[in-house]
């Protein structure tokens, strides 16, 4: 909850005047355990479907992931429109496939910090079958489009996919 504490403010002059100020004791981000943060009740929304994908994907960081393959692949000189969209989108599948699978090992540790305890597998807003499912029809898919255009270029997302999820992940409260 908030407390009020009295601080004394100059003005000019020199003259101070009572101010009120407003604490909290939730922490912004992470939490201790000692510590509880009152939820308010909130009513239950249907949640699209497009919106829990691309919350579990952390779409913004998945497009600038994409951003820096496609601009890396256009330096280089790349000039097929084709192959710069058929990499933009594997490359967009394979990350969004990537925070999914991350979000789909770290539920239990999203639970205890207020930034994560509102991510969809926290909430129930998607089951964890559906999570995996989404996860690996998009690493799936964007591994296709990706070999289809370079097979170096696919094995290089899916050994990207696996550094993230099966070694970053863990490794990171290490």
């Amino acid at each position: 909850g908030a407390t009020a504490t009295p601080q004394a403010m100059p003005l000019a002059g020199g003259v101070k005047v009572g101010v009120e100020t407003k604490t909290s004791a939730c922490p912004m981000m992470g939490s201790l355990p000692e510590i509880s943060c009152p939820v308010e009740p909130q009513e239950q929304k249907v949640v699209p479907m497009m919106t829990i994908v691309n919350t579990l994907g952390k779409h913004r960081l998945s497009g600038f992931v994409t951003a820096t393959a496609t601009v890396g692949y256009i330096m280089s000189g790349g000039m097929s429109p084709v192959v710069a969209v058929a990499l933009t989108g594997g490359t967009y599948l394979q990350s969004l496939s990537a925070c999914t699978a991350n979000q789909i090992t770290e539920t239990k540790y999203d639970k205890l910090m207020k930034r994560t305890s509102k991510r969809p597998l926290v909430t129930g807003a998607i089951t964890r079958e559906k999570a995996i499912a989404i996860s690996a029809t998009e690493v799936v898919l964007g591994t296709g489009i990706l070999y289809a255009i370079s097979p170096v270029a696919a094995a290089l997302g899916v050994l990207n996919w696996f550094l993230y999820v099966c070694m970053y992940t863990p490794l990171k409260r290490i």
